[in-house]
């Protein structure tokens, strides 16, 4: 892997570090891969399709992510600039439809047997088939590490709105915040009130085994899914509708409560908890509902099922709940099972699905372009016993997936027959009791299945260490789990350790990592793999490789450092700059250009990344409230020491990329530094984030920007291409082409220069509505007698009238060394 080809890199989600460590842990290679099959009916560019697929496997970073774990204090997904997903074509058209579904179905089972290193981009695949003159199969193959069922059909919309366009010129749809946007969001979140919440809901919880249900081998892995698809009557589904209208809740809660009726009589509880998938996606997260990632988690429902009463309360109280578990659903479930006194165990067996994320397209701007597409059939498996999956109109069916090993026969048969009886019957009844009664009399799970309790993992004869290396090893699992004793032959997710435990444990023991623990789990298992040398070359070659990669991600975070080093050596340099012709021009124009759009005094400005403060305190004689942050220290120093009592202005040393402001507490952002300083696209990005969720809706967000052929004309204007010659035309060039600004003397810091379409496109990702932009300087900066003409009040004022004339001329807006770009939060 290139380091040159890194776009970005950050943690994983919790979900997506479970995925990963069962992925490397158990060989689940198969276990987290979604495969869809879509028929397009229509006359299909192939091209112009896969063209499309690509575009928007490029536009999204979570599609063009790997997922690495050693070498790290934790495990990274790296986003990579360059990566192309493979488009496979075949043309079965001679085949007949029996032969086709053959075919299909076998090749689909072979892409899921290769699956993915996880560690190698892309982690997806497109097979694009012909079945007919005007009838085509797209067959798609990706990780769950990348995007879950949610992004499924956002994927798709923009592919076929990317199609759409290049076929018949139709419109693309605005560009998608990052899912490292959901990272941060996830990091913000109070997971010490989500403990509290979870062990008050979970207390006491015991298991519930079903009837008809074998308990598993643990001699075997999980056998093949048996799948079982009813259609929804139209009947039914209306009134499911009319029931949860009538007893003012949704139609998820009725459904809660029919499963929740289903597995009391197959238990014989009354305490039920089962899985609920749940979007996890965020309200308060600007642009999640058009976010590519993984988001989606899966928590437990504890209802109690009462003997009898109303039925409407009843189903409130389920509401109520589940409402309540919305608010934590970021909890990963491997620490719900930790609050709960349940490490390493199975919480549920059974796990509800409302899926409402179907997709179906038609569109083309003529007849010739028609196209129907809609989903024909998902290949998934579930790593539970039994998954109901309800899917309503226009596909509305129900899906009951069994691991075909864990079932007595006809079980599949008698559940369902269950579930469509209790749900006729709460959507006539009033009591609770009329419904407990119609879904059947009780059915008693086997005896072998102990109901008291969950079945302890770390039950039975403990094998103690006999080594040393094993004593020191078992020593760290036991402080981590809080365990008294380790049987050194019971892998360590089995005894309760999760991800992040793993983590905490490598650090702690030589020569181990994440990987090597992962494969070898057990105490004796990783002890004999480190006595005959841990990992291969090829795997140490990776580390280092990501190594690499941390090393050049703490180099930008090396960002303050670097700059309080260079302004402060070039604090003279700067005043004199300021002072020149070339700087006045800039801040007059700058002044003015902001005059434009902000909003009336006394409202709050923040100017983020406002160096010594120049403009908080212009801002603040005009009666304006200034909040300024700095990353630089001695100019937050400098700030304080000229801010006068009779203003309005407050400062403290802060990162634009990570602000210390409140959501929505300023009317308008100033940001005419800090993209200059930030050569990553991500740290750009988030810095513009970072000003949209500070300011108000409605408000505005400035950004001045270097252009990209600053470094030409000023190469010009300074002489400085006479005086390099070669040298300097050499530097030239790679700054046009790469953006990046190197540094031209020692202890000076690294830049990044604008093309106009960048700023337009970085507002975009940020959420933000570019409303203008405008050349500050424009050609009156090639002026080398600048200075004087800007004493001269004629000059003066013909100078700043001339940069005002061609300010928005798409042709000149590089010109000049500054761009100011100005946008609106919706």
């Amino acid at each position: 892997m290139s380091t040159t080809n890194v776009d970005d890199i950050y943690e994983l989600s919790p979900l997506q570090q479970g995925m990963l460590l069962h992925t490397v842990h158990d060989g689940a290679t198969d276990m987290y891969l979604g495969q869809h099959v879509y028929i397009v009916e229509g006359s299909l560019d192939v091209e112009a399709m896969v063209r499309a697929w690509r575009k928007v496997f490029e536009s999204h970073p979570a599609l063009r992510t790997s997922f690495h774990w050693d070498g790290n204090d934790k495990p990274l997904q790296v986003v990579h600039r360059d990566v192309t997903p493979p488009a496979h074509q075949d043309d079965w058209s001679a085949l007949s439809d029996d032969e086709q579904r053959e075919r299909l179905d076998a090749m689909m089972a072979e892409d899921r047997a290769t699956g993915f290193d996880v560690a190698a981009a892309p982690l997806q695949r497109l097979h694009l088939i012909r079945l007919g003159a005007d009838r085509h199969a797209l067959a798609w193959t990706h990780h769950h590490l990348l995007l879950d069922g949610w992004s499924v059909p956002i994927f798709m919309n923009e592919v076929m709105a990317h199609y759409q366009s290049l076929t018949g010129g139709g419109p693309l749809p605005p560009p998608a915040p990052p899912f490292r946007d959901y990272i941060a969001w996830l990091q913000r979140q109070d997971m010490d009130a989500a403990r509290t919440f979870w062990k008050e809901v979970m207390d006491g919880v015991t298991a519930a085994p079903l009837a008809g249900m074998r308990p598993p081998d643990p001699r075997q892995g999980t056998g093949g899914v048996d799948r079982h698809v009813v259609s929804l009557p139209p009947a039914v589904e209306e009134g499911l509708r009319e029931a949860a209208s009538r007893h003012r809740v949704t139609v998820n809660t009725v459904l809660h409560a029919a499963w929740a009726v289903v597995l009391g009589r197959y238990s014989g509880r009354s305490d039920i908890v089962f899985g609920c998938v749940s979007s996890g996606r965020p309200a308060e997260l600007p642009g999640v509902d058009r976010m590519i990632g993984m988001f989606v988690n899966t928590l437990p429902v504890r209802l109690s099922v009462p003997r009898d009463g109303d039925l409407g309360p009843w189903l409130h109280e389920l509401q109520a709940r589940y409402a309540d578990i919305r608010r934590y659903e970021f909890s990963p479930l491997s620490d719900i099972k930790k609050w709960a006194g349940a490490p390493g165990q199975q919480l549920f067996d059974s796990l509800f699905v409302l899926d409402n994320h179907s997709f179906g397209v038609q569109g083309g701007d003529s007849p010739d372009q028609q196209l129907t597409v809609r989903s024909q059939t998902t290949y998934d498996k579930v790593s539970v016993p039994m998954a109901l999956i309800v899917t309503p109109a226009p596909v509305s069916e129900v899906q009951l997936l069994l691991h075909e090993d864990r079932f007595e026969p006809g079980f599949a048969d008698g559940i369902l027959d269950c579930l469509f009886t209790t749900l006729k019957a709460i959507l006539a009844a009033d009591r609770v009791e009329q419904v407990v009664a119609a879904a059947g009399p009780v059915i008693a799970p086997p005896e072998a299945h102990d109901p008291s309790s969950l079945v302890d993992a770390r039950s039975g004869p403990v094998v103690p260490p006999a080594t040393p290396e094993e004593e020191a090893i078992a020593a760290v699992y036991r402080d981590i789990l809080e365990l008294t004793e380790v049987d050194v032959t019971t892998s360590f997710f089995d005894l309760g350790g999760d991800s992040f435990g793993a983590v905490r444990a490598v650090g702690r023991i030589e020569g181990a990592s994440v990987t090597l623990l992962a494969l070898n789990p057990s105490v004796r298992a990783l002890a004999t793999a480190l006595a005959a040398g841990g990992l291969t070359s090829e795997e140490d070659e990776l580390d280092a490789e990501i190594a690499e990669l941390e090393r050049q991600l703490a180099e930008t975070d090396d960002l303050a450092e670097d700059l309080t080093a260079f302004y402060t050596t070039s604090e003279e340099d700067e005043r004199e700059a300021a002072a020149s012709g070339h700087g006045r021009l800039e801040f007059e124009r700058t002044q003015e250009i902001l005059l434009r759009h902000l909003p009336p005094a006394p409202a709050v400005i923040a100017d983020i990344g406002g160096g010594t403060g120049r403009y908080a305190l212009w801002l603040a004689d005009l009666g304006y409230r200034v909040v300024h942050r700095d990353i630089v220290p001695l100019y937050v120093e400098q700030l304080r020491a000229a801010i006068r009592p009779d203003t309005d202005v407050e400062t403290a040393v802060g990162d634009a990329r990570s602000l210390d402001l409140a959501d929505e507490s300023v009317a308008a952002v100033l940001l005419l530094g800090p993209l200059y300083h930030l050569p990553r696209l991500a740290d750009r990005v988030q810095v513009l984030r970072e000003a949209r969720r500070i300011v108000a809706p409605g408000g505005t967000v400035f950004a001045s920007a270097i252009s990209r052929w600053a470094a030409r004309m000023d190469g010009v204007l300074r002489e400085r291409i006479y005086e390099r010659g070669p040298e300097m035309l050499a530097h030239i060039d790679q700054v046009e082409e790469t953006g990046v600004l190197p540094p031209l003397a020692r202890g000076g810091y690294t830049a990044y220069t604008h093309r106009p379409d960048e700023l337009q496109s970085e507002f975009s990702s940020a959420g933000l509505d570019m409303t203008d932009l405008v050349s500050v300087e424009g050609t009156a900066f090639l002026l080398t007698d600048l200075t004087e003409r800007m004493d001269d009040p004629r000059g003066h004022e013909a100078i700043l009238a001339s940069a005002r004339a061609h300010e928005r001329v798409p042709e000149l807006l590089g010109i000049g060394p500054h761009l100011v770009a100005t946008g609106r939060r919706p």
